[in-house]
């Protein structure tokens, strides 16, 4: 047997292989979304039903927990408040303006922040010009700024936007920037031997190489911009998600506070799983280890 030969033989015991292999992963990740699924409905059942034992007012554990057995509401009262604010339309109007604030906050402060760690990881001159005052930023936490923004621009819409936006840029600048540092030398060496120019480079080599960590960057900026946005509506509005928790504490209800958290937690959920599919769908060339 001749070396060209062995090497179509070679060839096609891989593709044999592969097609064996390709649908034992997929029935494997089948399984694991089956188990990931029923386990997090076991934990979420758990918990309400933990809940539901210390708050039932039938129950004497309620009171040995707060020292007003009040503070800790059932069940029925949270639904009672929850239909009240509904048909008020608090909870329309705050959850509309809570994510529209997110939103142009994210994108905003996504672009701002990706854009940079590109060019610093990129250009090593613009990284050593940007990273000190880039490194005080982002270590700065992004509710230190709210008195400044506060005497700068007041406690309107822009204030809470740009609080977004700067949290939001340090989360991503830092995925971007390592994302890119980060790229083995040797995919560099190969691509120059193909004979691939600068162009050809950047969206063949780097972007693709980059996409995982810059991606792991976004989605955590969702959690970051939902923790900024709340906590600035806690300090100056007067609608959003954090004027709930802000209303339920004026007015010492709890119900009110339970409610607010839900609601930032189911939505802050919700969008975590919109930026993993995401991130699942622009990845999916990437060999992934079985879950």
């Amino acid at each position: 047997m001749d070396e060209k030969e062995g090497m179509k033989v070679m060839n096609t015991s891989i593709i044999r292989l592969v097609k064996r292999v390709k649908p034992v992963r997929y029935r494997l990740s089948k399984i694991a979304t089956q188990d990931s699924f029923k386990y997090g409905l076991i934990g979420v059942v758990c918990f309400f039903g933990i809940y539901g034992i210390l708050s039932c007012p039938l129950l004497p554990i309620r009171k040995w927990l707060v020292l007003r057995p009040e503070f800790l509401p059932f069940y029925t009262e949270i639904i009672e408040k929850f239909k009240f604010l509904l048909k008020v339309g608090l909870i329309q109007e705050s959850i509309k303006e809570s994510l529209l604030r997110i939103f142009q906050g994210y994108i905003i402060g996504a672009l701002i922040g990706c854009s940079l760690g590109f060019l610093m990881g990129l250009f090593r001159r613009i990284d050593y010009l940007l990273d000190p005052p880039v490194t005080i930023i982002r270590y700065t936490p992004a509710l230190a700024w709210v008195p400044l923004f506060i005497i700068w621009f007041g406690i309107g819409e822009l204030t809470k936007i740009l609080l977004i936006v700067l949290g939001v840029m340090s989360v991503t600048l830092i995925g971007a920037y390592h994302g890119v540092r980060d790229i083995p030398d040797v995919y560099f060496k190969a691509a120059r031997v193909l004979g691939a120019d600068t162009r050809m480079l950047i969206r063949k080599v780097i972007l693709p190489a980059a996409l995982p960590q810059t991606f792991a960057g976004l989605r955590i900026a969702i959690g970051t911009a939902w923790m900024i946005i709340v906590a600035a509506e806690l300090i100056a509005s007067k609608a959003g998600l954090g004027y709930i928790l802000l209303a339920g504490r004026n007015f010492a209800q709890a119900s009110i506070i339970f409610i607010g958290i839900a609601l930032i937690g189911l939505l802050a959920y919700i969008t975590d799983r919109i930026a993993r599919a995401v991130y699942m769908y622009v990845t999916r060339w990437m060999r992934r280890g079985l879950e």
